[in-house]
Parts: structure tokens; sequence; C-alpha cells
């Protein structure tokens, strides 16, 4: 593997579950907060925690496939997007 995909994984990974130098991880920050607040939208902010949630995590696994070399057709890759997005999905338009 070359040395600026490694850069890439490695930078992915302090930034998610290690002590990036921006402060608390983005899965410490997550495990923080209350799930009955997940699917708001504060104020007139257009994006709730959960679109936030799923938007982070469909660009991480699209970014480690890519320079991981596997071959995808993007917009299929973004169509065809499961997990993240069906629990999006499931806590749309809920009340909590």
């Amino acid at each position: 593997m070359n040395t600026q995909v490694t850069s890439i994984i490695s930078n992915l990974r302090e930034t998610l579950d290690g002590v990036p130098w921006h402060g608390k991880s983005a899965y410490d920050i997550l495990g923080e907060i209350n799930p009955r607040i997940t699917n708001l939208r504060p104020g007139t902010h257009p994006h709730s925690a959960i679109d936030l949630i799923y938007h982070m995590l469909t660009w991480t696994d699209f970014t480690l496939k890519r320079v991981l070399g596997e071959k995808i057709n993007d917009m299929e890759q973004f169509k065809n997007s499961t997990g993240a997005r069906s629990i999006h999905r499931s806590m749309a338009g809920k009340k909590l």
C-alpha cells in the first residue's frame, strides 16, 4: 500500500476513533449524544444529528473503499448504500 493511502487511512482512524489533534474523536462525541434528540433539527438548521452521522459514515466508507482500490461505480454505490441509510430512513419523521 502506498504512503498516501496509508496516511489517509491513518487520518480517518485517528479522527473517528483515536486522539485527533482537534480534541475528541467523532465516536467519542457521538457516544455523548442523547438518542432521544438525534432526529431533531435545532432551530432552522436543515440537518439533524442522524443526518450528519449518516453523511459521515457514508463518506468514510466510500473513501476507504476507494483508497483500498475497490472498483465501484460512484453513483451506484451512492444509490445502493445500506446500513446508515436504513437507520436514517427508520428514524425519519419520528417524534422523540
